[in-house]
């Protein structure tokens, strides 16, 4: 059986995974909101919306808003190639090259 002070805590965490989730759902995300969704510091949120890496809003300049889906195309935006891309790439490349040369 539980006791009081166990049954808080899990209420707690289930409290800060409800609050988590709420991220998934919103258009536009503050901050802190962003932080979380990009598993990134707070910090680096401001670094880099100040140095214009990161896409954001900042309506009569003042709070910062992040489009989530905005967000997803940045980290889209940084994949790497894995071997099978690459080898996949050069086959093509080849196949047509020679199927040009005939």
């Amino acid at each position: 059986m539980l006791h009081a002070h166990e049954i808080l805590i899990a209420i707690g965490k289930l409290t800060t995974l409800v609050k988590d989730q709420t991220i998934y759902s919103k258009e536009y995300l503050t901050a802190a909101e962003t932080a979380k969704y990009l598993n990134i510091s707070i910090h680096q949120v401001y670094k880099y919306s100040s140095g214009r890496i990161l896409p954001h809003y900042k309506p009569q300049q003042k709070v910062l808003y992040f489009k989530r889906s905005e967000l997803d195309q940045w980290i889209n935006s940084g994949r790497i190639k894995s071997h099978f891309d690459i080898s996949s790439e050069v086959d093509n490349y080849l196949s047509h090259r020679s199927n040009n040369s005939k």
